[in-house]
């Protein structure tokens, strides 16, 4: 990774182009609706799909589980929140995440909302569920988490 904050295009840039050339082919094949999409991950996959749904205003969804929203030596999330405030986002998170850090997710989400607010969002749709700990360091997804997520509950 190298040492400062680095900016995630120059680290992960290949792989993003390459997501958002797949996300155009899929919609140009009408194996997507473009009014239907969503991005996810765990951990630093919710990092990393945090990018996509800044640079791709299609991706109105935001889903992470334990999502890593400090990645030392890299650009921190928090500098996307202007090109989030119109996502929905849900995180789920361990109440004692010793690995990704449940206050972050919260500082991270509180941050977000509050941004959405000052746009206009009266009632910002970004969420944080916060349920017990499990796994190592607290960096587990329950499966309930998962269930509720798949079902939109």
């Amino acid at each position: 990774m190298g040492k400062g904050n680095q900016n995630p295009s120059l680290l992960f840039g290949r792989f993003f182009q390459a997501c958002l050339n797949n996300i155009e082919s899929l919609i140009q094949q009408g194996f997507i609706d473009p009014n239907k999409m969503a991005v996810g991950g765990l951990s630093r996959g919710a990092y990393v799909a945090a990018h996509l749904a800044a640079k791709e205003p299609r991706l109105k969804y935001l889903l992470g589980f334990a999502p890593m929203v400090i990645f030392p030596g890299v650009e921190a999330i928090d500098t996307l929140i202007p090109k989030l405030v119109n996502h929905q986002v849900r995180f789920y998170i361990g109440n004692h995440d010793l690995r990704v850090g449940t206050e972050a997710s919260f500082i991270f989400i509180h941050k977000l909302a509050d941004a959405a607010y000052q746009h206009g969002h009266r009632s910002p749709p970004m969420e944080l569920i916060i349920s017990p700990s499990i796994g190592y360091k607290g960096h587990g997804t329950l499966p309930l988490s998962l269930n509720q997520a798949a079902n939109g509950s």
